[in-house]
């Protein structure tokens, strides 16, 4: 008898596809967990920020909605995490300040002021 090979849950989340919820009109496009992070259009919109940010390693497979992936700028190094609506950046105080305040919508948050949320839109852009 047969025996249909078993899958773990680990496994199926691993190359389950996300789907953002933010693209116009009611299309979406599908974001796969492992493909390079640089492909993954929230990560990919860093680059085109006022303020340099820079994925780290761009090519690294990308862990997924909510998990970190580290960023770097001029003289520091941070996380970011891509969320269906957003980015969440942490990086230090100086540098959240200075992104809050070129990049429209941008927000600091958290208790030490070092965290900064870039509201994401399907073109690409930070939201405003």
């Amino acid at each position: 008898m047969a025996t249909t090979p078993r899958i773990t849950a680990k496994a199926a989340k691993a190359t389950a596809p996300a789907t953002t919820a933010t693209a116009p009109h009611g299309t979406t496009h599908t974001v796969v967990v492992g493909v390079p992070a640089n492909t993954v259009p929230h990560l990919a919109m860093l680059a085109s920020l006022p303020v340099p940010v820079a994925l780290a390693a761009p090519t690294a497979p990308w862990p997924g909605w909510g998990k970190a992936v580290t960023i770097t700028g001029q003289g520091w190094r941070g996380t970011a995490y891509a969320n269906r609506g957003n980015v969440d950046l942490r990086v230090p105080t100086a540098a959240a300040a200075a992104i809050a305040k070129a990049v429209p919508g941008a927000t600091v948050r958290g208790p030490g002021a070092n965290y900064v949320r870039l509201p994401y839109t399907a073109s690409g852009t930070p939201s405003a």
